[in-house]
């Protein structure tokens, strides 16, 4: 790991779409890595405060795995200073456990970055939806009050009397455009998407299609922590406000439970995403870490011994390096077909 002392120039803090003000530590320009870093993400509020960063603070900065500026350590002896008021909307901020919030139902920052979620890659996915096009909207009150309680909105502006506000704020082209996504996106998405949509902490879409397997009796191996649990009853009553309120939008049917489970590391000789999405066509799940749960850990080229490895080794889980996937999938086929001859004999 790569490190240098700097100096700390400003803290940005900026409203997220949960409430939470979440400090950014700018600090002058130092060289690590072969880039040059200029700022990394504070923890929190008290995270802040209680190491004592403000502008003028000695800092010394590192990379995590070449990629992510980390603050390694502080060089100070000052209190630092934390923002009473929403830097978006002014309200005053609430202190919760590490973290200041803005709980201002008006808070514009929030509902933009909420909106932001529900049309993003992490929600819905709508593609012709920006920003700035989301922003345009919310200088109506009216429509900011619509898209603040029901989102889903977007999904079908017809039905909710949206249609004529953004053809006149989007214009005539851009707007056929994001109706021509809607039409495509019809029927591809299902409820997990929404839920996942709708942006509740720690509820992304993997997680809420667990809850669903969950409430289907279906033998999900991992349990559910109380506050996901919790997120999802809250978000399940919007699921269904919006399945009431939505008259043309389809959802897909939810996914069935995969026969594997799997983990990547290194670096393989097809884009990631790429290998995803082919593997998923054989009913296999990807995620994030190495756990008991996890079937295989998929390794591509590596130069020494990754933490997964290790991981893996220390739980039993199958390793399975590149080349050898063909035959494994082939095997796995094989049983597949014994299996439904099984079936159609007895």
């Amino acid at each position: 790991m790569q490190t240098s002392w700097t100096t700390v120039e400003e803290i940005e803090w900026n409203t997220s779409r949960t409430g939470r003000i979440v400090p950014k530590i700018r600090y002058a320009p130092v060289t690590l890595c072969g880039t040059e870093n200029s700022f990394a993400t504070g923890n929190n509020a008290k995270w802040v405060r209680t190491r004592g960063i403000h502008p003028g603070a000695q800092i010394l900065v590192g990379k995590a795995g070449e990629i992510i500026p980390q603050i390694l350590d502080i060089s100070s002896q000052q209190e630092a200073e934390l923002p009473t008021n929403c830097p978006i909307c002014g309200d005053w901020l609430d202190e919760s456990g590490v973290d200041l919030v803005c709980t201002s139902l008006q808070c514009l920052g929030q509902i933009h970055k909420q909106l932001q979620h529900f049309c993003g890659t992490h929600g819905m996915d709508i593609k012709s939806v920006g920003p700035a096009m989301l922003e345009q909207l919310l200088q109506n009150h009216a429509t900011l009050e619509l898209l603040r309680d029901k989102p889903w909105a977007l999904l079908e502006p017809e039905t909710f009397g949206l249609l004529s506000d953004i053809y006149q704020v989007w214009g005539v082209a851009t707007t056929n455009i994001y109706l021509t996504n809607l039409e495509e996106l019809n029927g591809t998405k299902d409820v997990a998407h929404l839920i996942s949509a709708l942006g509740y902490h720690h509820l992304g879409y993997k997680t809420a299609l667990k809850c669903f397997r969950l409430m289907q009796g279906q033998n999900v191996r991992t349990r559910m922590r109380k506050d996901v649990a919790a997120n999802f009853t809250f978000a399940f009553a919007r699921l269904r406000q919006a399945q009431s309120e939505l008259r043309h939008f389809q959802f897909a049917p939810l996914p069935s439970e995969p026969d594997v489970t799997y983990c990547i590391t290194g670096t393989l000789s097809e884009p990631r995403n790429d290998m995803i999405q082919y593997l998923a066509s054989y009913n296999w799940q990807f995620v994030n870490s190495v756990t008991r749960y996890t079937n295989y850990l998929i390794v591509g080229e590596i130069n020494k011994e990754t933490a997964k490895q290790q991981r893996a080794r220390e739980l039993g889980v199958s390793i399975v390096y590149e080349h050898q996937l063909p035959q494994l999938l082939t095997k796995g086929k094989e049983q597949d077909n014994e299996r439904r001859n099984e079936k159609v004999d007895s």
